[in-house]
């Protein structure tokens, strides 16, 4: 039983690191908008913000207040 029992807590402790390194990550959604040097921007979005920014590097974020202000795309 030792066996199932340290596959088992291998798993949940993998599960775990997955969760935090996916729940950190700012860019779990990249879209890019290429036209001339100046309409160029980037937009990142995660669970909890949508940030956007133009060619000159400047970010411009929104934070959702609640799980409910996601866009359904």
């Amino acid at each position: 039983m030792s066996g199932v029992d340290t596959v088992g807590f291998v798993l949940g402790v993998s599960g775990w690191v997955l969760t935090a390194v996916c729940l950190a990550n700012e860019e779990w959604k990249v879209s890019t908008l290429d036209g001339s040097v100046i309409t160029t921007s980037t937009i990142y979005e995660n669970l909890w913000k949508s940030c956007a920014s133009d060619s000159t590097g400047v970010y411009n974020c929104r934070y959702f207040l609640s799980l409910f202000g996601l866009s359904s795309k």
